[in-house]
Protein backbone atom coordinates (compact mmCIF):
# COMPACT_ATOMS: atom_id res chain seq x y z
CA UNK A 1 0.00 0.00 0.00
CA UNK A 2 1.59 3.19 -1.02
CA UNK A 3 2.15 6.38 1.18
CA UNK A 4 -0.66 8.27 -0.05
CA UNK A 5 -3.82 5.32 0.09
CA UNK A 6 -2.01 4.76 3.72
CA UNK A 7 -2.97 8.45 4.92
CA UNK A 8 -6.14 8.50 3.12
CA UNK A 9 -8.07 5.03 3.95
CA UNK A 10 -6.37 3.65 7.11
CA UNK A 11 -6.03 4.80 10.61
CA UNK A 12 -2.03 6.07 9.91
CA UNK A 13 -1.17 9.88 9.85
CA UNK A 14 -4.27 11.01 11.94
CA UNK A 15 -2.56 14.38 13.13
CA UNK A 16 -2.44 14.83 9.15
CA UNK A 17 -6.15 14.61 8.91
CA UNK A 18 -7.11 17.37 11.83
CA UNK A 19 -4.88 19.60 10.42
CA UNK A 20 -6.63 19.28 6.93
CA UNK A 21 -10.10 19.72 8.36
CA UNK A 22 -9.18 23.41 9.22
CA UNK A 23 -8.39 24.29 5.65
CA UNK A 24 -11.27 21.91 3.61
CA UNK A 25 -14.76 21.68 2.92
CA UNK A 26 -15.16 25.96 1.62
CA UNK A 27 -17.82 24.94 -0.66
CA UNK A 28 -21.34 24.91 -0.88
CA UNK A 29 -23.26 22.41 0.38
CA UNK A 30 -24.35 19.44 -1.52
CA UNK A 31 -27.60 17.32 -1.14
CA UNK A 32 -26.45 13.47 -0.18
CA UNK A 33 -28.26 10.70 -2.22
CA UNK A 34 -30.14 7.97 0.16
CA UNK A 35 -31.16 4.20 -0.12
CA UNK A 36 -32.29 1.95 2.47
CA UNK A 37 -31.00 -1.25 3.24
CA UNK A 38 -33.98 -3.21 2.61
CA UNK A 39 -34.26 -2.03 -1.29
CA UNK A 40 -31.27 -3.89 -2.43
CA UNK A 41 -30.49 -6.68 0.59
CA UNK A 42 -32.60 -9.24 -1.30
CA UNK A 43 -30.27 -10.04 -3.94
CA UNK A 44 -27.64 -11.19 -1.95
CA UNK A 45 -27.86 -15.44 -0.49
CA UNK A 46 -25.51 -14.16 2.61
CA UNK A 47 -23.61 -12.05 4.54
CA UNK A 48 -20.30 -11.44 5.64
CA UNK A 49 -18.35 -9.34 7.91
CA UNK A 50 -15.11 -7.73 7.32
CA UNK A 51 -12.99 -6.65 10.45
CA UNK A 52 -9.22 -6.33 10.11
CA UNK A 53 -7.64 -9.40 11.95
CA UNK A 54 -5.09 -11.71 9.99
CA UNK A 55 -8.19 -14.12 9.36
CA UNK A 56 -9.25 -11.69 7.04
CA UNK A 57 -6.87 -13.22 4.36
CA UNK A 58 -8.78 -16.81 4.81
CA UNK A 59 -12.03 -15.33 2.40
CA UNK A 60 -12.16 -15.56 -0.54
CA UNK A 61 -15.19 -13.11 -2.10
CA UNK A 62 -18.09 -14.31 -4.56
CA UNK A 63 -20.61 -12.15 -5.74
CA UNK A 64 -23.53 -13.40 -4.00
CA UNK A 65 -22.81 -12.10 -0.95
CA UNK A 66 -22.61 -8.57 0.87
CA UNK A 67 -20.34 -7.91 2.43
CA UNK A 68 -20.05 -5.52 5.86
CA UNK A 69 -17.08 -3.43 6.18
CA UNK A 70 -15.26 -0.92 8.60
CA UNK A 71 -12.61 1.41 9.07
CA UNK A 72 -10.11 -0.36 6.27
CA UNK A 73 -11.28 -3.40 6.05
CA UNK A 74 -13.57 -3.04 2.51
CA UNK A 75 -9.68 -2.65 1.16
CA UNK A 76 -9.37 -6.11 1.02
CA UNK A 77 -11.73 -6.14 -1.59
CA UNK A 78 -10.24 -4.68 -3.92
CA UNK A 79 -13.61 -2.68 -5.66
CA UNK A 80 -14.62 -5.96 -7.36
CA UNK A 81 -17.61 -6.54 -5.03
CA UNK A 82 -20.46 -5.24 -3.28
CA UNK A 83 -20.23 -4.00 0.17
CA UNK A 84 -21.86 -1.79 2.73
CA UNK A 85 -19.33 0.25 4.99
CA UNK A 86 -20.48 1.26 8.24
CA UNK A 87 -18.31 4.39 10.39
CA UNK A 88 -17.94 4.32 13.87
CA UNK A 89 -14.62 5.30 15.07
CA UNK A 90 -13.82 9.05 15.26
CA UNK A 91 -10.12 8.79 13.48
CA UNK A 92 -12.00 6.81 10.11
CA UNK A 93 -14.77 9.61 9.87
CA UNK A 94 -11.95 12.32 9.59
CA UNK A 95 -10.75 10.42 6.98
CA UNK A 96 -13.89 9.97 4.87
CA UNK A 97 -14.89 13.37 5.59
CA UNK A 98 -11.34 14.33 3.71
CA UNK A 99 -10.98 12.06 0.66
CA UNK A 100 -14.21 9.50 0.78
CA UNK A 101 -13.20 6.08 0.40
CA UNK A 102 -10.90 4.17 -2.41
CA UNK A 103 -13.78 1.75 -3.73
CA UNK A 104 -17.06 2.76 -3.77
CA UNK A 105 -19.90 1.05 -1.31
CA UNK A 106 -23.61 -0.05 -1.87
CA UNK A 107 -24.10 2.61 1.14
CA UNK A 108 -21.90 3.87 4.08
CA UNK A 109 -23.87 4.01 7.06
CA UNK A 110 -22.18 6.74 9.51
CA UNK A 111 -23.12 5.13 13.30
CA UNK A 112 -23.21 7.72 16.29
CA UNK A 113 -23.98 6.83 19.64
CA UNK A 114 -24.98 9.25 22.16
CA UNK A 115 -27.29 9.91 25.52
CA UNK A 116 -29.02 12.68 26.80
CA UNK A 117 -29.91 14.82 23.82
CA UNK A 118 -26.29 14.05 22.06
CA UNK A 119 -24.17 14.11 24.88
CA UNK A 120 -20.79 11.90 24.92
CA UNK A 121 -18.02 10.99 22.64
CA UNK A 122 -20.72 11.44 19.77
CA UNK A 123 -21.25 14.98 20.11
CA UNK A 124 -18.28 15.35 18.55
CA UNK A 125 -19.48 12.98 15.40
CA UNK A 126 -22.23 15.02 15.02
CA UNK A 127 -20.93 17.85 15.12
CA UNK A 128 -18.53 16.71 12.46
CA UNK A 129 -21.24 15.65 10.74
CA UNK A 130 -22.90 18.87 10.34
CA UNK A 131 -20.13 21.13 9.79
CA UNK A 132 -18.43 19.06 6.97
CA UNK A 133 -20.57 15.76 5.68
CA UNK A 134 -22.22 17.99 2.60
CA UNK A 135 -19.23 19.79 1.65
CA UNK A 136 -18.13 17.41 -0.64
CA UNK A 137 -19.87 15.39 -3.48
CA UNK A 138 -20.27 11.68 -2.53
CA UNK A 139 -20.96 9.23 -5.60
CA UNK A 140 -22.82 6.30 -3.13
CA UNK A 141 -25.51 7.04 -0.63
CA UNK A 142 -25.09 7.56 2.82
CA UNK A 143 -27.07 7.19 6.06
CA UNK A 144 -26.71 8.33 9.24
CA UNK A 145 -28.24 6.34 12.29
CA UNK A 146 -28.15 7.40 15.87
CA UNK A 147 -30.18 6.43 18.70
CA UNK A 148 -31.55 9.54 19.64
CA UNK A 149 -32.15 10.52 16.06
CA UNK A 150 -30.27 13.82 15.86
CA UNK A 151 -29.15 14.37 12.32
CA UNK A 152 -31.93 15.64 9.94
CA UNK A 153 -29.99 14.35 7.09
CA UNK A 154 -31.10 10.81 5.86
CA UNK A 155 -31.31 9.78 9.49
CA UNK A 156 -32.76 5.51 9.67
CA UNK A 157 -32.75 3.92 13.44
CA UNK A 158 -30.48 1.06 12.36
CA UNK A 159 -28.69 1.45 15.75
CA UNK A 160 -31.68 1.03 17.82
CA UNK A 161 -33.25 -2.01 15.36
CA UNK A 162 -29.99 -3.63 15.87
CA UNK A 163 -29.75 -3.28 19.77
CA UNK A 164 -33.08 -4.12 20.25
CA UNK A 165 -32.83 -7.75 18.06
CA UNK A 166 -29.61 -7.64 20.07
CA UNK A 167 -31.47 -7.72 23.86
CA UNK A 168 -34.48 -9.56 22.90
CA UNK A 169 -32.78 -12.34 21.15
CA UNK A 170 -29.25 -13.29 23.21
CA UNK A 171 -29.37 -12.84 26.99
CA UNK A 172 -25.59 -11.49 27.33
CA UNK A 173 -25.11 -8.15 27.17
CA UNK A 174 -23.29 -6.38 23.88
CA UNK A 175 -20.06 -5.23 25.09
CA UNK A 176 -20.65 -2.80 21.40
CA UNK A 177 -17.26 -1.78 22.38
CA UNK A 178 -15.35 -1.81 18.89
CA UNK A 179 -16.09 -1.49 15.41
CA UNK A 180 -15.95 -5.21 14.82
CA UNK A 181 -18.84 -6.01 17.52
CA UNK A 182 -20.54 -3.20 16.00
CA UNK A 183 -20.64 -4.99 12.56
CA UNK A 184 -21.39 -8.23 14.41
CA UNK A 185 -24.64 -6.89 15.23
CA UNK A 186 -25.39 -5.61 12.07
CA UNK A 187 -24.81 -9.58 10.94
CA UNK A 188 -27.08 -11.16 13.34
CA UNK A 189 -29.89 -8.62 13.02
CA UNK A 190 -29.41 -8.15 9.11
CA UNK A 191 -29.53 -12.01 8.84
CA UNK A 192 -32.57 -12.44 10.91
CA UNK A 193 -34.58 -9.82 9.24
CA UNK A 194 -34.36 -10.67 5.57
CA UNK A 195 -35.49 -14.29 4.96
CA UNK A 196 -33.64 -14.18 1.67
CA UNK A 197 -29.99 -14.34 3.90
CA UNK A 198 -28.99 -18.15 4.78
CA UNK A 199 -25.80 -17.45 6.57
CA UNK A 200 -23.68 -14.66 8.24
CA UNK A 201 -20.00 -15.37 7.59
CA UNK A 202 -17.06 -13.67 10.06
CA UNK A 203 -13.80 -12.88 9.16
CA UNK A 204 -11.01 -10.49 10.88
CA UNK A 205 -12.63 -10.53 14.05
CA UNK A 206 -9.49 -11.86 15.75
CA UNK A 207 -8.85 -10.14 19.25
CA UNK A 208 -5.26 -9.83 18.76
CA UNK A 209 -5.47 -13.95 18.35
CA UNK A 210 -4.12 -16.16 15.43
CA UNK A 211 -1.40 -13.98 14.00
CA UNK A 212 1.00 -11.17 14.11
CA UNK A 213 -0.31 -8.66 10.97
CA UNK A 214 -3.22 -7.44 9.45
CA UNK A 215 -4.31 -8.20 5.53
CA UNK A 216 -2.67 -5.37 4.23
CA UNK A 217 1.07 -6.41 5.92
CA UNK A 218 1.16 -3.86 8.91
CA UNK A 219 1.40 -4.96 12.16
CA UNK A 220 -1.42 -5.24 14.80
CA UNK A 221 -1.85 -3.02 17.34
CA UNK A 222 -1.89 -4.82 20.96
CA UNK A 223 -2.86 -1.66 22.80
CA UNK A 224 -6.10 -1.31 20.80
CA UNK A 225 -9.70 -1.75 22.64
CA UNK A 226 -10.32 -4.72 20.87
CA UNK A 227 -7.48 -6.94 22.34
CA UNK A 228 -7.28 -5.95 25.93
CA UNK A 229 -7.80 -8.63 28.32
CA UNK A 230 -11.17 -7.33 30.30
CA UNK A 231 -12.76 -6.30 26.96
CA UNK A 232 -12.28 -10.05 25.41
CA UNK A 233 -13.49 -11.38 28.15
CA UNK A 234 -16.41 -9.68 27.86
CA UNK A 235 -16.53 -9.65 23.67
CA UNK A 236 -15.75 -13.92 24.40
CA UNK A 237 -19.13 -14.49 26.18
CA UNK A 238 -21.30 -12.41 24.16
CA UNK A 239 -20.36 -13.91 20.73
CA UNK A 240 -20.18 -17.55 22.19
CA UNK A 241 -23.74 -16.55 23.72
CA UNK A 242 -24.63 -15.64 19.95
CA UNK A 243 -23.37 -18.64 18.01
CA UNK A 244 -25.31 -20.78 20.56
CA UNK A 245 -28.44 -19.33 20.01
CA UNK A 246 -28.14 -18.85 16.72
CA UNK A 247 -27.74 -21.29 14.05
CA UNK A 248 -26.65 -19.22 11.15
CA UNK A 249 -23.81 -18.17 12.07
CA UNK A 250 -19.81 -19.47 10.72
CA UNK A 251 -16.93 -17.60 12.65
CA UNK A 252 -14.57 -17.97 10.77
CA UNK A 253 -11.87 -15.67 12.56
CA UNK A 254 -9.04 -17.14 15.01
CA UNK A 255 -11.04 -15.64 18.07
CA UNK A 256 -13.88 -17.67 18.98
CA UNK A 257 -14.07 -19.53 15.46
CA UNK A 258 -17.04 -22.04 15.05
CA UNK A 259 -16.00 -23.49 11.70
CA UNK A 260 -12.66 -25.63 12.65
CA UNK A 261 -11.35 -24.69 9.64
Amino acid sequence: MNISDKIKYTNKYPHFSKLLMLYNFLGNSKKLSFLDLKDFIGKYKEITMFASGPSLNLCKPNSETLYLTTNSSYLYLEGKYDFVHVIKDLGYLRKFLLFGLKYNPKLVIIEIPTHSGGKGFGAMTINYIKKYLQRRKFSFPIVITNNENLVETNKVNYYSERLDFVSKNIETPNPDSNSGLMLYGYGIWLTSKFDNLQNFNIYGLDAGEGGKQYFDGSKTLPRHVAMRDENKIKMKKFIEACQQELSYINNFSYFINNTNK
